[in-house]
């Protein structure tokens, strides 16, 4: 016998004041979720909407002027920042929040849910994380946990079924650029280029650097301006080394995710691997290709029009890049002659 939708259902009230939603993840999850955040949006639209996330994925919320407020929390991963952390938990709870929704459903914000206390709090029951008799200790309403084969944008939403928020009529994610950096982000980035990003989180996600150098020609050839970008550690940085051997203009480290933001809204095409600039690029209207390997495109790429998601060979790890164990990423199946023959469409 199939579950139930939600275990217990109630809409919110027409008159609610105040709602915050928890989504403490990484900030291309936290960008996914903004298709969730305007159906709440539509449906309450003179309550205060505010959003408690991690510090890093705060900047890609931060902007919208639908939202009320963001709320970025100290986090530093290994670290437990008690100092940090409880003068904000203290300054949430004085809130008088009507309802909360925690939109991932792990034990951290199953405890934040608690500690804040709104008279509604909305919590997931995981399978896989965290304790299904914490859930029901700490939140007052339940859903069930969403289908993890379904786009992350429609299981965020998913979970906001349980108060009959209706149907987003538009999946794609939004991002705005603090408009007082543009004229920074054109010294950094001039003109339109297609700008290249060749680094993730994780080099199961990552392309060959001699994938990248091949696709550079090919846009060179075809008469297309082109900059080469990665992340700020060393580690990513250093992805960076054999593209200016080869002669491409590479982006030096920004000070700053708010200027790299203000920067991935100038090129007429963003391509990269599944992470968080991919995102970030596609939620400020860029066009996009997005290459992915051990991760699933049908669950993480932006949606769009404007957007493409390429998937690499069929792998065992595909969705599970945590456990992946092959010598030769999936990823690395994807041609440059592949990714080039979608650059005219996007």
């Amino acid at each position: 016998m199939s579950r139930p939708i939600a275990w217990q259902r109630a809409p919110l009230s027409a008159d609610v004041k105040k709602i915050l939603v928890i989504k403490i993840k990484y900030i291309g999850d936290v960008v996914l979720a903004v298709p969730a955040l305007r159906a709440l949006r539509a449906r309450h639209p003179h309550a205060e909407i505010h959003v408690l996330t991690a510090d890093d994925a705060a900047h890609g919320l931060r902007h919208l002027p639908w939202l009320t407020r963001v709320w970025a929390l100290p986090r530093t991963r290994g670290k437990l920042r008690l100092a940090d952390t409880l003068p904000m938990l203290r300054a949430l709870r004085r809130e008088r929040f009507d309802a909360s929704v925690d939109l991932v459903g792990n034990d951290r914000g199953a405890y934040l849910s608690r500690f804040i206390g709104a008279p509604r709090r909305l919590g997931v029951v995981v399978t896989d994380a965290g304790s299904p008799l914490l859930a029901k200790l700490m939140y007052n309403e339940l859903i069930d946990d969403p289908d993890t084969t379904r786009h992350q944008s429609i299981r965020d939403y998913y979970i906001l079924q349980a108060w009959d928020i209706p149907q987003p009529t538009d999946w794609e994610a939004e991002v705005r650029a603090d408009p007082a950096l543009a004229t920074t982000a054109a010294e950094w980035l001039p003109g339109n280029p297609v700008l290249l990003h060749v680094s993730t989180s994780q080099v199961k996600k990552e392309w060959a650097s001699a994938s990248w150098i091949e696709l550079g020609q090919r846009l060179v050839a075809a008469k297309q301006p082109v900059v080469f970008s990665s992340g700020a550690s060393p580690r990513e940085q250093k992805l960076l080394e054999p593209l200016r051997a080869a002669g491409f203009t590479c982006l030096p480290p920004t000070p700053g995710l708010d200027l790299f933001i203000a920067i991935l809204a100038r090129p007429r095409l963003f391509i990269c691997g599944d992470t968080a600039p991919l995102h970030l690029a596609g939620g400020l209207g860029v066009p996009t290709i997005g290459l992915f390997g051990a991760t699933s495109a049908d669950c993480w790429a932006p949606q769009g029009a404007k957007h493409v998601a390429l998937q690499g060979a069929p792998c065992v790890c595909s969705g599970h890049w945590r456990e992946c164990q092959q010598a030769q990423p999936c990823l690395q199946a994807l041609t440059p002659a592949a990714v080039m023959a979608h650059v005219s469409g996007v």
